[in-house]
């Protein structure tokens, strides 16, 4: 089974932050990934489109969580010119 993934986009901080949940704490990074995983079958790989955002708590604790999942490129694309690029 092969794995991989791809950086499509830089996401804003600023953004990051409004699509978080506010329990999540400060966003310091966020960008949004093609994921893939590949079992060899004929159906062909499984793909989706994720926004990632790296996150620190009370100063100390990092971690990555997940903010949005799409299924096609040309959705989280349009995610992406909507409600990430707009003004």
């Amino acid at each position: 089974m092969e794995y991989g993934y791809e950086v499509i986009a830089s996401v804003p901080v600023e953004k990051c932050q409004e699509i978080a949940p506010l329990s999540l704490g400060k966003c310091l990074a966020s960008f949004l990934i093609h994921v893939w995983r590949d079992t060899g079958g004929s159906v062909g790989p499984d793909k989706n489109y994720n926004i990632y955002g790296l996150f620190v708590s009370n100063g100390k604790m990092r971690y990555i969580a997940p903010l949005a999942e799409f299924f096609t490129e040309n959705d989280a694309m349009n995610y992406m010119d909507t409600v990430i690029r707009r003004n």
